[in-house]
């Protein structure tokens, strides 16, 4: 049992007043009904330690029993915790900020007009059924017009662009084609920002969906192959196509995934700390151009880079010579595919989530479509939404309240010391 897992229990959330103002009624029913199955927020309350227990013998059953009887996973969630009530709540309040923002108002302002664009885009269900695959189609004929391997490395920049996640390392990869890139402190001297290069490619969430043998592994390789054909299928391609392809996709990611460092070896920040120069980056991947991918992504000048893995990176640039340009075509179209899938018809939508999160995942329902638009703009308009956010949600009232909380708090710490 960790700390953290006790704390979980144990959260003290503010009262919603404190938090801010409190969530208007939603404008329509649709959303009121949402609304109406929001859980109510978790406050620090000693009855719900169960006190037929001993807590010297177990102190998580001791605190955290009745809660969890009372409190059971959601349909639309894979976990959930005395936060997921305040996250609702957080949600609700960053929807009407976004659902007043997308009014036609002649008196929005930059951001406003930005992010309520963007929410009515993601809300249009209509639209974006009506649109089908062209919205994507563009980057499938960019693909497909490639001529030669040495387009592959700007294409990839390309594809780092287009969709999110390249720069979003986690403990197994980043779960972008090819590899991931982006900069962050140095391992040796905070004080710098570096550029750091990891292992990527995988579109299962690490390398063991690949290379494990056991029975239940490879009932889920072979769903996953089914799950790529089927993408494949509504994306246009025919059926026999779409199987042989999605056989060249398993292939390079196996391939892929062998040659990644597993989670365990990367716990140790030793691993992982590689420094190199561009030029030696140059000679361990001669197979990616990469003047020409830090010039497409705009990526400023670095002391020196820390690459993950380089054997990851011998391992790819092998790869990409021994296999020929269809095979990675093949391959960067479904990358676009999968990463597109959930903004793209309620047929993707739903293969994707089908087996992304039911098959692997255990999750029973998706989100309600105003989750996932609120999560997308919160990811993609971080920035413009968080001061739409703070102006609706945290007045200057309710920053001199919490001010004098906190002071109250110092002040009684400081007495105790």
């Amino acid at each position: 049992m960790t700390i953290s897992r006790i704390m979980l229990c144990l959260f003290l959330t503010l009262p919603a007043g404190m938090l801010g103002q409190n969530p208007t009624p939603a404008a329509n029913a649709n959303a009121a009904a949402d609304q109406a199955q929001t859980p109510k927020l978790d406050h620090f309350n000693p009855d719900l330690v169960d006190k037929s227990l001993n807590a010297c013998d177990d102190f998580y059953k001791y605190s955290c029993n009745k809660w969890i009887a009372a409190n059971p996973i959601p349909a639309d969630q894979v976990y959930w915790s005395t936060g997921g009530g305040l996250e609702m709540w957080n949600d609700n309040v960053l929807r009407e900020t976004l659902e007043a923002a997308s009014k036609n108002d002649s008196k929005r302002s930059a951001i406003q007009q930005k992010i309520g664009d963007y929410w009515a885009a993601c809300m249009d269900e209509n639209g974006i059924e009506a649109a089908g695959m062209t919205p994507l189609k563009p980057e499938l004929d960019r693909i497909a017009g490639l001529k030669s391997k040495q387009e592959i490395t700007l294409e990839i920049a390309h594809l780092h662009h287009v969709f999110p996640g390249a720069w979003e390392a986690d403990d197994n990869q980043t779960k972008a084609p090819f590899f991931g890139f982006s900069g962050g402190q140095d391992y040796d001297d905070a004080s710098k920002v570096v550029a750091q290069i990891d292992q990527g490619g995988l579109s299962l969430p690490n390398r063991d969906y690949y290379v494990n043998t056991d029975e239940k592994s490879a009932e889920t390789l072979k769903k996953y192959r089914v799950h790529i054909q089927k993408m494949l299928v509504l994306a246009g391609e025919p059926e026999a196509q779409a199987g042989d392809d999605a056989g060249t996709v398993i292939e390079l990611e196996t391939a892929m995934a062998k040659a990644q460092m597993d989670n365990i070896k990367r716990r140790d920040p030793k691993n992982v700390n590689n420094k190199m120069s561009l030029a030696q980056i140059r000679e361990l991947t001669p197979s990616i151009h990469w003047d020409v991918y830090l010039k497409a992504v705009n990526a400023p000048a670095s002391e020196h880079y820390i690459v993950s893995s380089p054997e990851f990176f011998r391992a790819l640039d092998k790869l990409l010579a021994e296999h020929p340009l269809e095979h990675w075509k093949t391959y960067m179209r479904w990358q676009a595919i999968h990463h597109a899938a959930p903004y793209l018809t309620k047929a993707m939508d739903d293969e994707n989530f089908n087996f992304f999160a039911r098959t692997l995942a255990g999750q029973e329902e998706q989100l309600p479509r105003w989750r996932r638009c609120t999560h997308y703009a919160d990811r993609d308009l971080g920035e413009a939404l968080g001061q739409a956010y703070v102006d609706r949600a945290f007045p200057p009232e309710s920053k001199a309240r919490t001010l004098e909380m906190v002071h109250a708090i110092e002040n009684a710490m400081h007495s105790d010391i």
